[in-house]
Protein backbone atom coordinates (compact mmCIF):
# COMPACT_ATOMS: atom_id res chain seq x y z
CA UNK A 1 0.00 0.00 0.00
CA UNK A 2 2.82 2.52 0.80
CA UNK A 3 4.42 1.97 -2.64
CA UNK A 4 1.27 2.82 -4.16
CA UNK A 5 0.68 5.70 -1.85
CA UNK A 6 4.04 7.05 -2.69
CA UNK A 7 3.99 6.19 -6.77
CA UNK A 8 0.35 8.40 -6.48
CA UNK A 9 1.99 11.33 -5.35
CA UNK A 10 4.76 11.21 -7.96
CA UNK A 11 2.10 11.06 -10.17
CA UNK A 12 0.49 14.55 -9.03
CA UNK A 13 3.05 16.14 -8.54
CA UNK A 14 3.82 15.81 -12.30
CA UNK A 15 0.61 17.04 -13.01
CA UNK A 16 0.29 19.20 -10.23
CA UNK A 17 2.92 22.42 -10.41
CA UNK A 18 1.13 24.78 -7.91
CA UNK A 19 3.68 25.85 -5.20
CA UNK A 20 0.78 25.81 -2.53
CA UNK A 21 0.91 22.24 -2.71
CA UNK A 22 4.41 21.03 -2.36
CA UNK A 23 4.49 21.37 1.16
CA UNK A 24 1.66 18.83 1.35
CA UNK A 25 3.08 16.67 -1.11
CA UNK A 26 6.21 16.87 0.94
CA UNK A 27 4.67 16.13 4.20
CA UNK A 28 2.86 12.45 2.57
CA UNK A 29 6.06 11.63 1.71
CA UNK A 30 8.07 12.05 5.08
CA UNK A 31 5.12 10.60 6.87
CA UNK A 32 4.68 7.36 4.28
CA UNK A 33 8.17 6.82 5.24
CA UNK A 34 7.83 7.15 8.89
CA UNK A 35 4.67 4.72 8.59
CA UNK A 36 7.26 2.60 7.09
CA UNK A 37 9.73 2.99 9.42
CA UNK A 38 6.85 2.03 11.97
CA UNK A 39 5.94 -1.24 10.70
CA UNK A 40 9.70 -2.32 10.23
CA UNK A 41 10.67 -0.99 13.91
CA UNK A 42 6.72 -3.11 15.08
CA UNK A 43 8.53 -6.16 12.71
CA UNK A 44 11.80 -6.48 14.79
CA UNK A 45 10.37 -5.89 18.28
CA UNK A 46 8.97 -9.36 17.52
CA UNK A 47 12.35 -10.85 17.53
CA UNK A 48 15.29 -11.25 19.90
CA UNK A 49 17.17 -7.72 20.58
CA UNK A 50 19.86 -7.68 18.33
CA UNK A 51 22.78 -6.02 20.09
CA UNK A 52 25.38 -5.31 17.01
CA UNK A 53 23.10 -3.07 15.95
CA UNK A 54 23.76 -0.44 18.84
CA UNK A 55 25.97 2.07 18.42
CA UNK A 56 27.34 4.80 20.42
CA UNK A 57 24.51 7.63 19.19
CA UNK A 58 24.38 11.80 20.75
CA UNK A 59 21.09 12.40 22.56
CA UNK A 60 20.73 15.80 20.71
CA UNK A 61 21.13 13.75 17.35
CA UNK A 62 17.83 11.71 18.35
CA UNK A 63 15.91 14.66 19.64
CA UNK A 64 16.68 16.59 16.31
CA UNK A 65 15.45 13.39 14.27
CA UNK A 66 12.35 12.65 16.35
CA UNK A 67 11.32 16.99 16.47
CA UNK A 68 12.03 16.94 12.60
CA UNK A 69 9.61 14.41 11.74
CA UNK A 70 6.76 15.87 14.02
CA UNK A 71 6.78 19.26 12.57
CA UNK A 72 4.63 18.82 9.78
CA UNK A 73 2.04 17.52 12.23
CA UNK A 74 2.17 20.12 14.59
CA UNK A 75 2.43 22.89 11.51
CA UNK A 76 -0.62 21.15 10.14
CA UNK A 77 -2.77 21.50 13.93
CA UNK A 78 -0.98 25.25 14.11
CA UNK A 79 1.00 24.18 17.63
CA UNK A 80 4.03 25.12 19.26
CA UNK A 81 6.94 23.02 20.09
CA UNK A 82 9.17 24.35 22.47
CA UNK A 83 12.78 23.17 23.07
CA UNK A 84 15.07 23.24 26.23
CA UNK A 85 17.86 21.11 25.17
CA UNK A 86 20.94 21.04 27.46
CA UNK A 87 22.45 17.94 26.09
CA UNK A 88 25.68 18.54 23.81
CA UNK A 89 27.92 16.00 22.59
CA UNK A 90 26.09 13.28 25.20
CA UNK A 91 25.79 9.76 24.10
CA UNK A 92 24.22 6.60 24.56
CA UNK A 93 24.70 3.20 23.37
CA UNK A 94 21.19 2.49 21.20
CA UNK A 95 19.85 1.47 17.59
CA UNK A 96 19.46 5.40 16.32
CA UNK A 97 16.31 4.74 14.67
CA UNK A 98 14.78 2.90 17.20
CA UNK A 99 15.33 5.20 19.55
CA UNK A 100 14.59 8.28 17.14
CA UNK A 101 11.23 6.11 16.78
CA UNK A 102 10.65 6.17 20.49
CA UNK A 103 11.03 9.88 21.20
CA UNK A 104 8.58 10.19 17.87
CA UNK A 105 5.90 8.04 19.11
CA UNK A 106 5.88 10.34 22.49
CA UNK A 107 5.89 13.60 20.93
CA UNK A 108 3.15 12.53 18.35
CA UNK A 109 0.79 11.60 21.37
CA UNK A 110 1.19 14.44 22.74
CA UNK A 111 0.40 16.00 19.08
CA UNK A 112 -2.76 14.49 19.16
CA UNK A 113 -3.24 15.19 22.60
CA UNK A 114 -3.38 18.91 22.48
CA UNK A 115 -6.29 21.29 20.70
CA UNK A 116 -5.34 22.71 17.54
CA UNK A 117 -4.07 26.58 17.48
CA UNK A 118 -3.55 26.69 21.58
CA UNK A 119 -1.55 23.43 21.87
CA UNK A 120 1.62 23.76 23.53
CA UNK A 121 4.37 20.89 23.59
CA UNK A 122 7.69 21.37 25.78
CA UNK A 123 10.35 19.26 24.95
CA UNK A 124 13.63 19.22 27.20
CA UNK A 125 16.91 17.49 28.02
CA UNK A 126 19.32 17.52 30.49
CA UNK A 127 22.09 15.02 32.43
CA UNK A 128 22.46 14.76 35.32
CA UNK A 129 25.68 11.79 37.01
CA UNK A 130 26.11 9.82 34.31
CA UNK A 131 22.26 9.62 33.25
CA UNK A 132 20.14 11.63 30.89
CA UNK A 133 16.97 12.95 30.71
CA UNK A 134 14.36 13.68 28.40
CA UNK A 135 10.99 15.08 29.02
CA UNK A 136 8.32 15.62 27.19
CA UNK A 137 5.19 17.73 28.40
CA UNK A 138 2.05 19.06 26.75
CA UNK A 139 -1.21 20.78 27.76
CA UNK A 140 -3.75 18.64 26.24
CA UNK A 141 -6.45 17.03 27.73
CA UNK A 142 -4.63 14.70 30.06
CA UNK A 143 -5.02 10.95 30.99
CA UNK A 144 -6.91 9.68 34.28
CA UNK A 145 -5.39 8.11 36.82
CA UNK A 146 -7.47 5.36 36.04
CA UNK A 147 -6.09 5.17 32.87
CA UNK A 148 -2.32 5.95 33.57
CA UNK A 149 -1.87 2.40 34.04
CA UNK A 150 -2.65 1.04 30.97
CA UNK A 151 -1.29 3.48 28.47
CA UNK A 152 1.93 1.38 27.85
CA UNK A 153 -0.16 -2.06 26.98
CA UNK A 154 -0.26 -3.14 23.43
CA UNK A 155 -3.97 -1.94 21.65
CA UNK A 156 -4.37 0.54 24.56
CA UNK A 157 -5.89 3.83 23.14
CA UNK A 158 -8.35 6.20 23.92
CA UNK A 159 -8.45 7.66 20.03
CA UNK A 160 -11.14 6.25 18.09
CA UNK A 161 -8.64 6.15 14.99
CA UNK A 162 -5.71 4.78 16.73
CA UNK A 163 -4.38 0.79 17.73
CA UNK A 164 -2.44 1.74 20.87
CA UNK A 165 0.84 1.07 19.89
CA UNK A 166 3.26 3.65 19.58
CA UNK A 167 4.02 4.01 23.34
CA UNK A 168 3.89 0.52 24.13
CA UNK A 169 6.55 -0.21 20.98
CA UNK A 170 8.37 3.31 22.60
CA UNK A 171 8.19 1.60 26.78
CA UNK A 172 9.92 -1.57 24.99
CA UNK A 173 12.45 0.19 23.44
CA UNK A 174 13.48 2.10 26.63
CA UNK A 175 13.54 -0.69 28.86
CA UNK A 176 15.55 -2.73 25.84
CA UNK A 177 18.15 -0.04 27.05
CA UNK A 178 18.40 -0.34 30.17
CA UNK A 179 16.49 3.08 30.88
CA UNK A 180 13.23 4.36 32.49
CA UNK A 181 10.09 6.02 31.10
CA UNK A 182 7.80 7.49 33.40
CA UNK A 183 4.60 9.45 33.05
CA UNK A 184 2.58 12.28 34.86
CA UNK A 185 -0.57 13.32 34.38
CA UNK A 186 -3.40 15.75 35.01
CA UNK A 187 -6.99 15.56 33.07
CA UNK A 188 -7.70 19.16 31.52
CA UNK A 189 -4.12 19.91 32.41
CA UNK A 190 -1.79 17.92 30.34
CA UNK A 191 0.94 15.23 30.60
CA UNK A 192 4.50 14.59 30.94
CA UNK A 193 6.95 12.03 29.71
CA UNK A 194 10.21 11.72 31.30
CA UNK A 195 12.84 9.18 29.62
CA UNK A 196 16.18 8.46 31.68
CA UNK A 197 18.99 6.39 30.12
CA UNK A 198 22.56 5.79 30.84
CA UNK A 199 25.17 7.98 29.55
CA UNK A 200 28.30 6.26 28.23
Amino acid sequence: PLTNINLSIEQLEEYISDKEYEQYFDIVKRNSKRINDLVTELMENSKPVESHKSALTAVQTILDNAIGFAKDRAKLKNIQIITDLQLKDEKVLADESKLTIAVLNIVMNAIEAVDANTGMIEIKSSSESKKCFISIEDNGCGISEENLTKVFEPYYTSKSNGMGLGLASSHNIIHSLKGKIDITSEVGKGTKFTIELDIE
